[in-house]
């Protein structure tokens, strides 16, 4: 089913803001503003993420700005550079459906609500949105119904009793059907942290009225109690398609909420070396809504530099948007609340998405008020992932609370844990009968922020800082491995430092003469430190851009690496795995896996790899093919990391995937990966049992 892209609406415009994520990082309001504006401060050109990028979350991506900036004292070389994702405030649109009912059932007296979790906080509810279907042929307009909205900073995941709800209910009118309806909420309820419920009832008799039901998303959130009843329970619906059965969804019913302005650390709080590149793994944060479909949330990088504590150097990258995960793992057992005891035999679930290979399944002990695990057990190790579940006969340890982590074996960031559950004596022992989730809520665990996944940069290059009187240009974006198409809205950026006057732009072919390429002069314009390109109808998988200053023509500099160019319509590949940031240890084996759309694309590609960053690549050969020819284009490939006489460590690794019959058709991984000696094993992780086959 198509979805539509989430955006914001603020003031009656619609945007979409950079706080859309909270990616585990800490939050740090921004201080008001005042009436007196500080000194703006010397630009850093941030090239990457550029305006209409797409990052999955769980992938590495590259974040890219110029490192021979000016600053306002001190030397280059002593800057430190800090990453933020920042965000403003505003308002933003919570929601968990797709915009269409899958079912639209006809109940009297009910009173349904939805738990919507917001992307930060401060948050505070502003707006219910309703969708009212109705049933033809029947009056609908100008009919009343009950609001029901809490605000419940515990964050329970189930909503309170129906009379912690504003009382008396307020009333609305409904005065359109078919779409949404904004219905303001004069002071609403605020929250630092939790979730907010929000629904209506529908006073019977209800015909001309009926509730919108969506069941396209995984998650279920919505709760219903009896008109004039005192508890929620999880709310099952009747099916239209099964005489006498029930299933579960979601209300459609969405929130727009006013979130604070926030900075979002993403590199080490001390900062990181001015390389001019930081590979950031993408990842939304603990108490985030997972995305679903083609749901997009927009976002910025700032990047600053410091010295002796003081900013000196900043710099905003375009706005961008961040998507689901292209490969996931979910886990849907225990769920929240759950009971297990002793002996008992469970099942341990989850669910996956363009997964391959085993998992690793872990239970994790919290017994301290945070968010870290205080002893870790595995279960099981080698368990295909494909099979979705895993009897385990519960074992007798120290009642508490629990969680389950299952992770791919291939790629341990590739995680999912479950939510905080209860682990007991059996029955008869000395467990009381009656103990129930209540019972233990109140000793749980706080939930805190998942720890920030950021990565230092491996790809980046030990090149020598300048100072700020030093004469150069950095060119910045593109930098290698990009794929365009013709006719594509290109941004070029580039730093510069003691550059007077203008600058050319040129592109370089190198497809068919690397060492005496063809110059093809583009423009001449000021040094701005950007410049918007439209890529012309020339098809080629090798080239570069260069910028020359016009008063010194030594002053120069051209793309690392080689972009390609290729025809529209006719493929894309895309890399899944390895996405950088990853350790392999020489003699080990691994997965190469890849997304590959259009019939143009071929039977075959061919693997290169670049062990400088993607400067320089050479063709990847594999023992099991002869000839070194191409491998076949399934999307997966099993790689046995051998390459005799090479020192190590290889910090700055990348592969690149290209089509055989159309080479312009191509992915390179963003971030480097490391190849490294082999490693003993660590003698106090872990044991596993043996998986079972």
């Amino acid at each position: 089913m198509e979805r539509s892209m989430v955006l914001i609406d603020a003031c009656g415009i619609i945007l979409t803001f950079f706080f859309g994520v909270n990616f585990g990082g800490h939050t740090i309001p921004l201080a008001a503003s005042t009436p007196q504006q500080p000194p703006e401060l010397p630009k850093i050109i941030v090239g990457s993420p550029q305006a209409g990028e797409d990052w999955p979350t769980g992938t590495s991506q590259s974040i890219r700005w110029a490192k021979n900036f000016s600053t306002t004292q001190g030397l280059l070389s002593d800057a430190k550079v800090k990453v933020e994702l920042v965000g403003e405030a505003g308002s933003q649109e919570l929601l968990l459906d797709d915009g269409r009912a899958d079912a639209t059932p006809e109940l009297d007296n009910k009173i349904i609500v939805l738990r919507l979790t917001p992307p930060s906080y401060p948050a505070t509810l502003e707006a219910i949105r309703i969708l009212v279907p109705t049933i033809q042929g029947q009056s609908d307009r100008e009919r009343t119904i009950k609001l029901y909205y809490v605000a419940d900073e515990q964050g329970r995941g189930s909503p309170p009793d129906v009379a912690q709800f504003p009382q008396p209910p307020p009333t609305a009118t409904v005065r359109s059907t078919g779409s949404f309806m904004d219905i303001p909420i004069r002071n609403g309820p605020s929250l630092r942290s939790g979730d907010f419920y929000i629904g209506y009832e529908i006073e019977a008799p209800a015909g001309g009225f009926t509730y919108p039901i969506d069941r396209s998303n995984t998650q279920r959130r919505s709760f219903i109690a009896d008109s004039g009843g005192d508890k929620f329970t999880e709310a099952e619906f009747p099916d239209p398609n099964q005489p006498g059965g029930r299933f579960r969804g979601n209300l459609m019913v969405r929130a727009r909420v006013n979130v604070s302005a926030t900075r979002i650390p993403l590199s080490p709080i001390e900062g990181v070396d001015n390389t001019g590149e930081f590979c950031w793994r993408v990842k939304l944060g603990e108490g985030q809504e997972p995305m679903t479909g083609s749901e997009r949330r927009s976002a910025k990088v700032r990047v600053s530099a410091v010295l002796n504590g003081e900013e000196v150097a900043s710099g905003t990258s375009d706005q961008f948007t961040i998507s689901r995960a292209l490969q996931t793992l979910t886990v849907a057992s225990p769920s929240s609340g759950e009971i297990w005891r002793h002996k008992e035999e469970r099942l341990i679930k989850w669910t996956s998405e363009r997964m391959i290979g085993d998992v690793r399944i872990e239970l994790l002990h919290f017994i301290d008020f945070d968010n870290i695990p205080d002893e870790v057990f595995c279960l099981f190790d080698g368990e295909d992932v494909s099979k979705g579940g895993r009897l385990w006969e519960v074992g007798p340890y120290t009642p508490g609370f629990y969680k389950i982590k299952i992770s791919s074996s291939l790629d341990s960031r590739i995680f999912d844990e479950s939510d905080l559950f209860v682990i007991l004596e059996r029955l008869g022992v000395t467990a009381n009968a009656e103990t129930t989730w209540e019972d233990w809520a109140p000793f749980a665990p706080a939930t805190g922020e998942v720890e920030s996944s950021s990565l230092p940069c491996t790809s980046c290059r030990g090149a020598s800082n300048q100072t700020a009187q030093s004469s150069s240009i950095q060119v910045v974006t593109p930098n290698g491995g990009e794929v365009f198409l013709p006719g594509d809205r290109v941004k070029i950026t580039w730093g510069s430092q003691g550059v007077q006057g203008n600058v050319r732009i040129v592109l370089y072919d190198l497809s068919k003469n690397v060492s005496n390429p063809e110059v093809i002069n583009l423009f001449e314009q000021s040094n701005t430190g950007s410049a918007d390109w439209i890529t012309p109808f020339r098809l080629s998988d090798a080239l570069k851009i260069g910028i020359l200053s016009v008063q010194n023509p030594n002053v120069a500099d051209v793309s690392d690496g080689v972009f390609a160019i290729g025809i529209p319509g006719q493929g894309r590949i895309r890399i899944l795995m390895p996405s950088g940031g990853e350790e392999f240890q020489i003699g080990s084996e691994t997965h190469i896996m890849w997304v590959s759309e259009g019939n143009d694309v071929g039977a075959t590609v061919r693997v290169d790899i670049s062990f400088d960053g993607g400067i320089s690549w050479q063709r990847l050969c594999f023992p099991s093919i002869p000839n070194c020819r191409g491998i076949t284009n399934n999307g997966d490939f099993r790689w046995g990391i051998d390459f005799p006489n090479m020192s190590l460590p290889q910090n700055n690794v990348k592969l690149r995937i290209v089509s055989e019959t159309k080479p312009w058709i191509s992915d390179v991984t963003s971030c480097s990966f490391r190849i490294i000696a082999p490693v003993p094993p660590d003698p106090n992780a872990p044991k596993c049992p043996e998986p079972r086959r």
